[in-house]
């Protein structure tokens, strides 16, 4: 229900709406105008207790706007009851009007101080230029005709031009607000629109006053209407909430805000065209023409000085790739470097152990047997963690070359799974295999198979006691799909994007002290694209994990 509460509440105004405007004329009256008003006045006030903004007093003040504007209405339709005589100009009634401005405005500065933190310069100086157009306009053809006008007296005059000054803050708070950092919901968009249409009505309503006069029930009503109600929207859209929630300023230069400047800039040449006979009109539009100069030249300034801001970051950032790319390269160059000269020493300490345990150096009491055997063990680990060192270098170095011949992947696949079934049943884990008729393709035997012994040995690794590990083949859409699926430890989710990396460990690794480089993954990824596939993973933490391998059926060399 709150959710829909805003368009409830114009559904069920739409009837009211269209009755005044349209319906018999006992329905074209002040109450139902004026009832109109006041329940936008409570949409606002029942929003802020629906959706308990942090701004609350911001949205409290459109309230007070709003009933300000409808205590206006009320006493001008029924001043002549009250007191006896005709509505006089100025009155109690345009007090109460000229009150919403300053209600409203300091509402939307509410709001502009909770959003626009840290903003862009351009954020304050775009707003201005704005202003400072729609500020001349108003000047030219609302004010200056009462502020010219000798028949006319003092309080007549400073309520005239009061009028269009109040919708002018109004609209210069919303420009301030449109133009800075913050959350873009759709009660944004519905309060700006009803403060836009707010500006429109009443600068037809001002114009019509000079020419011509008003006529209470026209079409015209229809947007102060439109004002409420978009309003009251506003406030009971669940968006309203984070109205305040302060993001970064908006502050480059779109098509939009280039085509509203660029007009913006235009005014005071084009209102200087039609020629205004005073000459204080025509100082106004110099000194406009001055101010929106000036701000647009330090418009351009700020842009400039940002351009070569960005271009000095871009320059930063490029070194400091630059240096990380060499950095890496040294890396390389040294871990490549290194195990090579590990190989030959290890070769030989391999060999001379096996001498040794073979009894070509005489016979070993069973202590003596032991330790060697260890010391073996160890030289395995130290060795194959060596080999997997050079093929990452040569991947990175050369890509990797395959020597391709055509095989079966499901008769590959079950050599890797009795490979690993003596580990397998001394830990107490079932292996299951399947696989359609022959899936054959063109691939590396070898390191195919390093692929497979990689995935296949994780899996039993990471699979407790009772477990199962399944290795399945097939071939689906001209494709030859691996699957190595155990019912392991799973991976966490925030770990499945980083399980490829080289050197990464995930969490119940080193929880469950499993030994590993953390290089068996990333090696078996590059194999598989090496052969124009891919590999990817699903899991569930304590369900399982599955591998899934996918590789065309006839690769490409690379």
């Amino acid at each position: 229900m709150r959710a829909r509460a805003w368009w409830i509440f114009l559904l069920v105004m739409a009837p009211v709406v269209g009755l005044y405007l349209f319906g018999p004329h006992a329905f074209n009256a002040g109450p139902v105008f004026n009832g109109i008003g006041l329940s936008a006045v409570v949409a606002i006030v029942a929003g802020v207790r629906l959706h308990r903004p942090r701004a609350r007093l911001a949205w409290y003040l459109f309230a007070a706007g709003q009933a300000l504007f409808v205590a206006g209405d009320v006493l001008a339709y029924n001043y002549e009851r009250i007191f006896g005589g005709p509505l006089p100009f100025p009155s109690i009634a345009d007090a109460l009007y000229l009150g919403v401005g300053p209600a409203i405005a300091a509402g939307l500065v509410l709001l502009i101080r909770g959003r626009n933190r840290g903003e862009a310069r351009a954020a304050l100086i775009d707003p201005l230029i704005i202003s400072t157009a729609i500020g001349l306009l108003s000047w030219i053809f609302l004010m200056a005709p009462y502020a010219f006008d000798t028949t006319l007296s003092l309080p007549v005059k400073l309520t005239s031009i009061l009028y269009p000054l109040m919708d002018l803050l109004i609209l210069s708070a919303a420009v301030r607000l449109a133009f800075g950092g913050g959350h873009r919901g759709k009660s944004y968009y519905l309060m700006l629109t009803s403060i836009c249409v707010l500006f429109g009505t009443d600068g037809v309503y001002g114009w019509l006053q000079l020419h011509g006069g008003y006529q209470t029930g026209g079409l015209l009503d229809g947007g102060w209407i439109l004002f409420y109600l978009l309003f009251g929207a506003a406030a009971l859209h669940p968006s309203m909430a984070t109205a305040d929630v302060a993001t970064a300023a908006p502050a480059r230069l779109t098509r939009t805000r280039v085509a509203v400047l660029t007009a913006a800039t235009f005014v005071a040449p084009a209102t200087g065209l039609l020629g205004p006979e005073r000459t204080t009109d025509r100082l106004v539009i110099a000194g406009s023409a001055i101010v929106l100069f000036s701000l647009v030249l330090l418009r351009m300034v700020g842009s400039v000085q940002q351009h070569e801001s960005a271009v000095a970051r871009m320059r930063a950032l490029q070194e400091t790739t630059d240096r990380m790319r060499e950095l890496d390269r040294l890396k390389d160059h040294f871990v490549a470097t290194v195990s090579h000269e590990l190989r030959t020493p290890l070769t030989s300490i391999h060999g001379y152990l096996d001498l040794v345990l073979g009894g070509d150096s005489g016979s070993l009491e069973d202590e003596q047997r032991r330790f060697l055997l260890i010391a073996d063990r160890n030289t395995d680990r130290l060795q194959k963690l060596v080999e997997d060192l050079l093929f990452i270098s040569e991947l990175d170095a050369n890509g990797l070359t395959l020597e391709l011949t055509d095989l079966d992947l499901g008769s590959l696949a079950h050599e890797s799974l009795e490979s690993a079934r003596p580990r397998a049943e001394a830990d107490g884990i079932s292996l299951g295999f399947s696989s359609t008729s022959p899936v054959h393709l063109s691939g590396d035997r070898v390191r195919l198979g390093q692929l497979l012994d990689n995935v296949i040995s994780n899996a039993v690794k990471f699979t407790p006691r009772g477990g199962n590990v399944s290795v399945r083949v097939a071939r689906s859409n001209g494709s030859a799909v691996l699957e190595i699926e155990d019912t392991g430890l799973g991976i966490a989710t925030d770990e499945q994007a980083q399980v490829f990396d080289r050197f990464f460990r995930t969490q119940a690794a080193g929880d469950h002290a499993i030994q590993g480089t953390g290089l068996g993954l990333s090696i078996s990824q590059g194999i598989a694209q090496a052969h124009g596939g891919l590999i990817g993973v699903t899991s569930e933490e304590n369900v399982g994990t599955t591998f899934r391998v996918e590789l065309p059926v006839h690769a490409a060399i690379t």
